[in-house]
C-alpha cells in the first residue's frame, strides 16, 4: 500500500527506452496546380491560388520590357510527356500554369504576340542598342508560405519544360527556409522531341534541405534570367503540378541515467518519483507525437518523512491522477499540442521504508 509521498536519498534512476527512427513512406502533403481558366495576360505577381498568394520579386536588373511570369492557361498544363498547348477554346476548365512570356510592350509583341502572354514564348532581346526595346530579366516567382510541420525528408516534384537556351536564358529552382533563399536545382533542357517548337511536359524531383523538416514557413521559387543578347529560341519555361512529399518522423526514446535525485524528470518534461513502467507522449522537434515507454528502476533507501499536515495518503502521478496502492493503471495524457495518448503505469517500490 502506498500511504505516503516518499523522499528518495542517494537513489539511482535508470531510464530504459528504445531508439530514434522515422517512417520511410512518403506522402504528398502540399500541391499546387495553379487552378483553371484561360486567364490570358494574368500576371503571377499577387495571383491567389488555393494555397495563397504568389509573388514575383526582382532578383537582379530588369529592363522596361523584361519578360514576365504569368499564371494562365495560354500555356496549358497537358500532363506528363504531352506537348504544350494553349487555352483549348478558352475553356474555363483548362489547367493554368506558371510560365515566362514577353510583355505587350516588347519588340517581339508587335509582330508575334501583341497582347503579351502567348504561352511560354519569350522575347530574347537584342534590340536594346538600337532603341528597339530592352528585355534583360532577372526575377523570381515565389510560392505562398508552406507549412512543413510534422514532415521530414521532404522532396519537391513538378512537371516542366524549358528550351535549350542556358546559361544565358535560364530557369532555376529556389528554396526559402524562413530566413534566406538558396538555389535548389537547375533543371536540364527538357527533351522536346516531336513537340518542337512547343514544350514537352517533363518530370523533375529534388530533395529539400534538412532545414525544411518541421518548418512552418518555407517557400518554393522559380527564377528566370534573360541577358537580352537576342540569342534564344522558344520555349522559355513553364511549370505545373508541384508536389511536396514528406515522411512522418517518430522518436522512440533514448538511454539516460541520473543519480542522487529525489525525482527524475524525463527530457520531455514528465517527473517521476517512483519505480515502475510508464508511457508518455513525446512531441518531436518536427511536431510528431510518439508514445514513449519508460522503465524506471529505483534502488536505494526510501525514507518516509515526518508526518505533517501536508502529508498525503496517496500517490499523484505526474499527469495528475492519484493512486492509493501499487498496481497497473491506464490514464489519458494530453500532450502540449492537444493529442491524447493512453498512459500505462506500473508502480513498484523496492527498498527499505524507514520512519525517522
Amino acid at each position: 500500500m502506498l500511504t505516503r509521498y516518499f523522499r528518495f536519498v542517494g537513489l539511482l534512476f535508470t531510464l530504459l527506452t528504445g531508439v530514434f527512427g522515422c517512417t520511410q513512406a512518403q506522402v504528398v502533403f502540399w500541391s499546387e496546380n495553379f487552378g483553371t481558366g484561360c486567364s490570358p495576360g494574368n500576371l503571377a505577381n499577387n495571383t491567389s491560388t488555393a494555397n495563397g498568394t504568389w509573388l514575383v520579386t526582382f532578383t537582379g536588373a530588369n529592363d522596361p520590357e523584361a519578360n514576365q511570369f504569368y499564371i494562365s492557361a495560354t500555356e496549358a498544363g497537358m500532363g506528363l510527356n504531352n506537348c504544350g498547348d494553349g487555352c483549348l477554346g478558352n475553356s474555363s476548365l483548362v489547367n493554368r500554369t506558371l510560365h515566362v512570356a514577353n510583355v505587350s510592350t516588347s519588340p517581339s509583341a508587335i509582330f508575334f504576340c501583341p497582347s503579351g502572354d502567348c504561352g511560354a514564348a519569350y522575347d530574347a532581346g537584342g534590340g536594346c542598342a538600337f532603341g528597339l526595346g530592352c528585355v534583360a530579366t532577372d526575377k523570381r516567382a515565389e510560392s505562398p508560405l508552406i507549412n512543413c510541420v510534422g514532415q521530414s525528408n521532404i522532396s519537391l516534384s513538378f512537371l516542366y519544360f524549358e528550351g535549350p537556351n542556358a546559361p544565358n536564358d535560364n530557369a532555376t529552382v529556389w528554396y526559402f527556409d524562413g530566413v534566406s533563399w538558396t538555389q535548389l536545382a537547375d533543371p536540364p533542357t527538357s527533351p522536346l522531341g516531336p513537340c518542337a517548337p512547343q514544350g514537352r511536359w517533363t518530370a523533375f524531383t529534388v530533395n529539400l534541405p534538412a532545414s525544411a523538416n518541421g518548418n512552418p514557413g518555407i517557400r518554393i521559387g522559380f527564377r528566370w534570367r534573360n541577358n537580352d543578347d537576342g540569342a534564344g529560341t522558344d520555349p522559355s519555361f513553364a511549370v505545373d503540378d508541384l508536389e511536396l512529399r514528406g515522411a512522418n518522423c517518430v522518436v522512440f526514446g533514448t538511454n539516460l541515467t541520473a543519480s542522487a535525485c529525489n525525482s527524475y524528470t524525463t527530457p520531455w518534461g514528465t517527473t517521476y518519483s517512483q519505480s515502475g513502467f510508464f508511457s508518455d507522449t513525446l512531441t518531436a522537434v518536427n511536431g510528431c507525437d510518439s508514445i514513449v515507454s519508460v522503465n524506471l528502476t529505483i534502488t536505494g533507501t526510501i525514507v518516509t518523512p515526518p508526518l505533517t499536515a501536508s502529508a498525503c495518503s496517496s500517490y499523484a502521478a505526474p499527469w495528475g491522477t492519484t493512486y492509493t496502492q501499487s498496481g497497473t493503471y491506464s490514464d489519458t495524457l494530453t500532450a502540449v499540442n492537444g493529442c491524447d495518448s493512453i498512459v500505462s503505469v506500473n508502480l513498484t517500490i523496492t527498498g527499505t521504508i524507514v520512519t525517522p
